[in-house]
């Protein structure tokens, strides 16, 4: 199997956590329970609650739910239950949420998927101008600069295009 922590270490202070993201598998999970009986609803907010701010938690709901009997519950063609499990075993020693909130750690990667998906858009969407070329047809594209340079060449490049002779 892959595997994705890393082996050498990045220092004494450096801390490796499962994106808080991925109780996703919880959600499946509890969605079993809920529909078996073995717990009332809501089962997902309650083991997402307690995982964040529990010491130990993630460890305690894998043995809840290795000892409801579920794993071989079908639901939408998978065994959510099982899956929870065999992925949360895997991962329990990067899975101290509370832990790591008490030392102002970020669970999630939320704020940082954000800002990349931010900055991919101001890059990727930026303004667009239409310049004319002499002598052209149709009008070029080109992107807005961003930086005092890349203007400074988008405004010699305009000045040097223009479409009326120049008078000496």
């Amino acid at each position: 199997m892959y595997d994705q922590h890393p082996k050498t270490p990045l220092g004494s202070d450096a801390v490796s956590l499962v994106d808080f993201w991925h109780a996703e598998y919880l959600g499946a999970a509890a969605r079993v329970f809920e529909v078996k009986r073995k717990a009332k609803p809501g089962q997902f907010r309650c083991w997402r609650h307690a995982s964040k701010h529990d010491a130990g938690a993630a460890a305690a709901i894998v043995e809840q739910m290795e000892q409801s009997g579920l794993e071989k519950v079908m639901l939408d063609g998978v065994r959510p239950v099982e899956a929870a499990i065999r992925y949360f075993r895997a991962r329990l020693a990067r899975m101290d949420y509370a832990a790591a909130r008490a030392v102002g750690l970020p669970v999630g990667s939320g704020n940082v998927e954000a800002t990349c998906k931010s900055l991919v858009s101001v890059r990727m969407k930026r303004p667009v101008r239409r310049v004319a070329g002499a002598g052209t047809t149709g009008a070029r594209l080109e992107t807005a600069p961003t930086t005092a340079a890349s203007q400074a060449r988008g405004l010699a490049r305009r000045h040097n295009t223009r479409t009326t002779p120049m008078m000496w």
